[in-house]
């Protein structure tokens, strides 16, 4: 029987490249857009992110026609959620090319800009917000997967912010992605990170290499918290997650609310509030 989680969640995203400075800017930040939201972010009002894998569960080896990367038909209930839930900031895992980000760009409207990240994996992250936004930017891990981040301003300071997807088939792999990241965002003040991991911290199987991601994660940012046993995937696992750290960055409560799935997908959408005090 599947389990249908009706929750909301707010997440924030963050991922990883070598950019300027993690400092404050100087002045105003700009604004996408007159007024409206964008002023009321800017001046310090609490901001919604959303994390979400809406691929397709994995049967290509097993069903002749079948494809696991985002089907065009999931991208009204991603627009929909958007908006149900007020999000400011969106981290997508498994797009299937860039006329998918075109088509939510263009039902969004006004201030939303975004950017995907190509690789050789073939099914790729995007990063989309109508936040006040300095620039986006792509982080090559080395493996051949690419998460796609940005600069966005949070009351007035910056964040940098990053999707994330790990490797679904090499506990290694996912090692090298996450030790390149914790790299190059160092020197980063504030930091949102947010996407599919791709391990289960409960799970008894956990991996040696996953243990030594999530302590390493856990000593460089703080963790949206969530009871044991939370899960966010068809098969009851808990695989996406929100990292973050910086100055009066806080993610307020209740901590995570859940969003049901897209047709033939295996994991919820994840949603996150947070505030600059």
């Amino acid at each position: 029987m599947k389990r249908i989680i009706k929750l909301s969640l707010l997440v924030v995203l963050a991922s990883s490249i070598q950019l300027g400075c993690g400092s404050d800017v100087g002045g105003e930040p700009p604004l996408l857009a007159e007024g409206g939201k964008a002023d009321l972010v800017r001046m310090g009002g609490p901001v919604r992110v959303m994390t979400w894998n809406i691929g397709r569960i994995y049967l290509d080896d097993m069903i002749v026609g079948w494809q696991s990367k985002a089907s065009d038909a999931a991208l009204p209930q991603v627009a929909d959620t958007v908006r149900k839930w007020g999000v400011d900031l969106v981290v997508l895992q498994e797009l299937a090319d860039v006329t998918q980000l075109d088509y939510l760009l263009e039902v969004l409207g006004e201030p939303w800009r975004g950017q995907i990240a190509y690789d050789s994996y073939g099914r790729y992250t995007a990063l989309l917000t109508r936040l006040p936004l300095k620039g986006f930017f792509l982080n090559e891990t080395g493996t051949g997967r690419t998460m796609q981040g940005a600069i966005v301003y949070i009351g007035g300071k910056e964040v940098v912010a990053v999707a994330v997807h790990l490797d679904s088939s090499s506990a290694e792999r996912r090692l090298k992605q996450v030790n390149q990241v914790r790299k190059d965002l160092a020197a980063h003040e504030r930091v949102i990170l947010a996407g599919d991991f791709n391990f289960d911290i409960d799970s008894a199987f956990l991996k040696s290499e996953d243990l030594q991601i999530y302590r390493r994660l856990t000593q460089q940012w703080q963790m949206v918290d969530a009871a044991k046993g939370f899960a966010t995937s068809l098969l009851d696992q808990r695989l996406d997650y929100i990292f973050y750290r910086g100055a009066g960055l806080v993610d307020q409560k209740p901590a995570i609310v859940l969003e049901k799935r897209v047709s033939g997908g295996d994991h919820n959408a994840v949603i996150v509030k947070f505030e600059l005090n």
